[in-house]
């Protein structure tokens, strides 16, 4: 069994830093294959990366930034271009139970696993008193066997709603969603694609630390995401967080027009 954990990285190297320290205490992790996936960082080298990941087996640095949907479609693509059997997606911005790994080899059956029970996404039914199936998940957490990374290629084009395209897709062709109870992947980002650091900040449920190194950076995220949200509440009407919104609203919808 040859298991990759595919990581996409842009900037944020103090988080990619944390999440690979904390990887790197994973039980197992020399048996894992670990793959960079950056999307044309600004802000930091490939030296950088190389120093954040020793141990990589492969470093990929995309010719232009795609994007956080479209470098996760290319992560598919090159995922497929090697020998491994299993991709797990490991965000820049997680940290890891040193059990994951252990985890994953009891359920390694399943076709789809997510280590993240996400507060976002809706419960559809429990299998067990580990494993639950739901609605939809996103990528992060989530490890796939090659056959499921080949029908999401060859059915699933890229788009600003990724995850929830493929998990349709997933969903529609009869396959379960299978999520662990207890997380044991955490996010820490604040600030993300997915995170404006005030009305929306995910987190993954029943996550245990598992070690010191965890239970320091889950410290810090509480007492980060706790500022954030104050100031989040404090300034989220103000004239320069309009202006924010709506040049994001506009980059959308610039970015639409030029995919049609």
């Amino acid at each position: 069994m040859k298991f990759c954990v595919g990581i996409t990285t842009y900037n944020r190297l103090d988080l990619i830093e944390r999440m690979s320290s904390s990887l790197n205490n994973s039980n197992d992790i020399e048996l894992c294959n670990i793959r960079i996936y950056d999307d044309r960082s600004s802000e930091i080298s490939v030296d950088d990366i190389k120093n954040a990941f020793p141990n990589a087996k492969e470093i990929i640095v995309r010719d232009k930034n795609l994007g956080a949907d479209r470098n996760m479609y290319q992560m598919f693509l090159d995922f497929l271009n090697t020998q491994d059997d299993y991709l797990f997606v490991a965000d820049s911005d997680l940290i890891f139970h040193p059990d994951w790994f252990l985890f994953f080899k009891k359920y390694s059956h399943l076709d789809i696993l997510s280590l993240y029970n996400s507060v976002s996404h809706k419960v559809m039914g429990i299998v067990n008193e580990e494993i639950i199936h739901k609605l939809h998940i996103g990528a992060a957490g989530t490890i796939f066997k090659r056959n499921i990374v080949k029908e999401i290629i060859e059915n699933v084009p890229p788009s600003r709603s990724y995850d929830w395209d493929w998990s349709n897709f997933l969903v529609k062709k009869g396959y379960n969603l299978n999520v662990s109870n207890r997380s044991y992947v955490q996010h820490i980002g604040i600030i993300g694609t997915n995170n404006d650091g005030g009305s929306v900040i995910d987190f993954g449920l029943n996550f245990l630390p598992g070690n010191a190194i965890n239970e320091k950076y889950l410290i810090d995220f509480f007492q980060h995401a706790l500022i954030s949200k104050d100031e989040f509440i404090k300034y989220s009407y103000s004239p320069k967080i309009v202006l924010r919104k709506i040049k994001s609203a506009f980059k959308i919808l610039k970015w639409k027009i030029s995919n049609q």
